[in-house]
């Protein structure tokens, strides 16, 4: 499960990748990771306009738990 906090409009959303997936609104306790970026940075990572190495290198993604899951976060590229 990973934790998207989003700043700007400010929002908390939940994606389970488990089975066939589910993303819904709100906080998990067991996230094994929680990223925090804004609604810009998050549009341009789905759009594929940017990498989360990229945003986290300039400080514009906060990554907190397993590190390893910002590696797939491309599968967000496919959502456009």
């Amino acid at each position: 499960m990973l934790q998207f906090n989003v700043t700007a409009p400010d929002g908390t959303w939940v994606v389970d990748m488990a089975g066939d997936g589910d993303v819904r609104e709100g906080s998990a306790d067991e996230a094994a990771a929680t990223f925090t970026l804004s609604d810009e940075d998050l549009a341009a990572l789905v759009r594929g306009d940017d990498d989360a190495q990229s945003l986290y290198q300039r400080g514009n993604l906060r990554i907190d738990g397993d590190i390893t899951f910002a590696r797939k976060l491309s599968f967000m590229n496919e959502l456009v």
